[in-house]
């Protein structure tokens, strides 16, 4: 992966698990997180002087066969202990919400990995939030209820532990629970924009799980997640970088999953782009 000469702030690498060469330099990183991306054997780091953190998977770093340029980067420093690196959450009104909860432990207006890491129980709902980036980090949830808010996405990957899941009256098209095989309770209610339901087994709901679909008419759910489905890639830039390196296939100006996992380099540097948001896929 090359995406240096951009304007990034924040990289998720966390899915790109078969990655061995990633140049970002020239970016405007705060934190980089490279600690399941074992397989790397390149990584140019240069000419970074906001990067404060790198989040790898062994101490001392770089171990043996693991060459990495840090030139022009004279701020930052490796560690294995990530907890204490700050969550990356755009939206505002999420991160005020949370503040009220009670998140915000230490008082400092952030919140860190740790800190997200001791809720079990969050509920955001009626806070007019539209961007739930930052939920992924809090991986000990049990129960989340954020409904009645103006969500367009909803990235639950990493909270597979959630039993109980509240998202009624928000706007999703899609949401995927594949990963979410603790669920015991979901609703998704006063949702009529919501078609498809991407779930860990059909038929569902097995046994053991509730379901409550009122006013959400076209509801489906189904294991092919990712069948007709495109990825969320907001950043203009970095879509037209995808579309000029010949990700879309197709032809359709639009990235599919199945598209997206077809490739195996990608060059998108020098190309104004300041969100990556979908390179997970």
């Amino acid at each position: 992966l090359r995406c240096g000469y951009n304007q990034l702030t924040d990289l998720d690498l966390s899915n790109c698990d078969a990655l061995t060469y990633l140049d970002c330099k020239s970016n405007q990183l705060s934190f980089l997180n490279v600690s399941n991306n074992k397989e790397l054997t390149t990584i140019r780091l240069g000419d970074m002087p906001t990067l404060f953190g790198v989040c790898v998977w062994i101490m001392p770093f770089p171990p043996e066969g693991v060459n990495v340029n840090t030139i022009g980067s004279p701020n930052f420093y490796y560690t294995d202990e990530c907890a204490y690196f700050f969550v990356r959450i755009p939206d505002t009104d999420f991160l005020n919400a949370l503040i009220e909860k009670g998140v915000d432990i230490d008082g400092d207006s952030l919140i860190s990995y740790a800190e997200a890491a001791s809720i079990v129980t969050l509920d955001v709902s009626n806070n007019g939030i539209s961007d739930l980036t930052g939920i992924r980090a809090f991986i000990n949830l049990d129960t989340l209820i954020c409904s009645n808010n103006s969500l367009s996405s909803l990235d639950l990957a990493k909270n597979r532990i959630l039993k109980y899941l509240d998202c009624s009256g928000c706007g999703l098209q899609n949401l995927d629970i594949s990963n979410n095989k603790a669920l015991k309770e979901l609703f998704i209610e006063g949702m009529p924009a919501l078609h498809e339901v991407c779930v860990w087994i059909t038929p569902f709901p097995p046994d053991g799980v509730e379901v409550h679909t009122y006013d959400s008419p076209i509801v489906i759910f189904t294991t092919e997640c990712f069948l007709g489905e495109f990825l969320y890639v907001p950043d203009t830039a970095f879509l037209r970088a995808l579309i000029e390196e010949g990700v879309d296939i197709v032809g359709d100006s639009l990235i599919s999953y199945a598209e997206a996992a077809s490739i195996v380099t990608l060059d998108v540097s020098n190309n104004g782009i300041s969100d990556l948001t979908g390179i997970r896929a």
